[in-house]
């Protein structure tokens, strides 16, 4: 292949995002399997000391919610768009309040 092929391939391959945006998405990904990884050893800590599985919908809506606040947060910090400052704080605020709902939910036994 000739060096104009390589370069067309290349830019056929990467529409819409340049270098950069593809290597802060893939720390932010990163960082929201570290996040999901800490709050499922977080919330299972918390089922173990309270005798047992405490409503895994809720236990489950953190994780995921707490996955996605940092990936937002991350990207937030990096690419600086709105969206992702909009996000960021939209999802922090919902895995907050799921997370007092989950732990409502432990304090009730459920």
């Amino acid at each position: 292949m000739t060096r104009d092929e390589i370069l067309e391939k290349s830019r056929k391959e990467n529409i819409g995002q340049d270098e950069r945006e593809r290597q802060v998405s893939t720390e932010a990904g990163e960082r929201s399997a570290l996040a999901a990884l800490l709050l499922c050893i977080l919330v299972s800590a918390i089922n173990h000391f309270h005798d047992g599985p405490r409503s895994v919908g809720a236990a489950a809506t953190v994780v995921t919610l707490g996955a996605y606040a940092a990936r937002e947060i991350h990207l937030a910090k990096k690419l600086t768009t709105r969206q992702h400052r909009v996000c960021a704080v939209l999802f922090s605020l919902f895995t907050a309040v799921e997370f007092l709902i989950y732990l409502w939910y432990v304090r009730r036994g459920y």
